[in-house]
This record gives structure tokens, sequence and C-alpha cells, in this order.
């Protein structure tokens, strides 16, 4: 397993907004050469946290909505390291495929984790080209 840049050190804290699985995605591809907007439907990565805070499903929607618009859906089975994943959860949650099966994402009870992807269900899977 290669590594990727741009993702933060496993065991980091978590903390919405900064190293939560969206800010751990969006910070993964600005460092490897993505122009990450100042603004999607309204939100800023500044009050993103609120949002979810106040209301995680409309939340999660937009960062759905958000991955679906900058970057290319590929086959779950075509997975490769650097694709983008979105996991089935209450309430979704982003992960950065790392190989060998691997997964880096953030959750509030852990941090910043590498865990099985088998672990977890994929719904779907992003690319951006430039990684």
């Amino acid at each position: 397993m290669g590594k990727i840049k741009g993702l933060p050190r496993i065991g980091t804290r978590y903390a919405l907004g900064e190293t939560d699985c969206f800010a751990l995605v969006l910070n993964y591809l600005k460092a490897n050469g993505y122009t990450v907007p100042g603004e999607f439907n309204g939100a800023t990565r500044e009050n993103y946290s609120e949002l979810f805070l106040a209301n995680k499903h409309r939340a999660t929607t937009l960062m759905e909505r958000f991955i679906e618009s900058e970057l290319r859906e590929v086959r779950k089975h075509e997975a490769r390291p650097g694709d983008v994943l979105l996991l089935r959860g209450n309430p979704k949650f982003l992960a950065v495929e790392v190989g060998n099966a691997k997964i880096v994402t953030a959750c509030p009870e852990m941090g910043v984790v590498l865990d099985n992807k088998t672990n977890y269900e994929v719904e779907r899977v992003f690319r951006w080209e430039g990684t």
C-alpha cells in the first residue's frame, strides 16, 4: 500500500469541520491539486459544521451533491487508491481508498482511522482525474 498524499495521520482526533469525513476528503483533494470551491449551494467550509449539527440529513445530501458535481463516478469494482468512496451509514459518510482493501475515514468515536473496506457498504465511488 503506497502513501496517499494529503491524508491526515491515523489517530488524529476527530473535529467537525477540520477532521470529519468531508473535511478529510476536501483536504485530500486540495493537497492533490484540486481547487476546492469556496461555496457550494450556499454552504462553505466554515458553515458546513453548523449545517451538519442543525440537520445531518440536509448536510450529508449537500455533501453527496458536491461530490457528484465535482468528481466523476466510476463503477464500484473499479475503485483504486485515491478514489473517494461514499459509504452507507446514518448519516452517509466519505472515505478515501488507499489500496489493499483499506480506506481512511474519520468518525467521532475514533478520529481518523485506517480500516478494512469490507467493514462498510460502499454506495458509490468517485474519481478526480488529478489524483
